[in-house]
């Protein structure tokens, strides 16, 4: 078993911060709140070696939720819990450790633009 952050992809017709907090409540049931420091991100454009796919990654960082996590998908998550950033465990995904311990204490700026414009 490994640790990863709650994560997914945008539905067509979403934005990236609605995408963020539906996963969140798909998977662990607590939307995080996204304003002030808690909306900001970090973006990470990771290649895999193994794969044609490259990924832009949105992580966005929020020191607030609604709710209590729990794991809502069994079936694809066998753990959910807290670790203090200090201490994550050895088997946490290597990209999610280095957003953690360096993206995090720098909360990269993040902005949409247009979308409210849609409707």
């Amino acid at each position: 078993m490994t640790y990863e952050l709650p994560a997914g992809h945008i539905e067509p017709g979403e934005n990236a911060t609605d995408g963020v907090i539906r996963e969140a409540k798909e998977e662990v049931s607590a939307p995080p709140v996204l304003r002030g420091e808690s909306g900001k991100c970090a973006v990470m454009h990771r290649f895999n070696k193994d794969s044609s796919l490259i990924y832009f990654g949105l992580y966005f960082f929020s020191t607030e939720w609604q709710g209590e996590p729990t794991n809502c998908e069994p079936d694809k998550c066998g753990d959910v819990r807290w670790f203090p950033l200090s201490n994550l465990p050895q088997n946490c995904v290597p990209f999610t450790r280095r957003v953690l311990a360096e993206y995090w204490p720098q909360r990269v700026g993040y902005s949409e633009y247009g979308w409210a414009a849609r409707s």
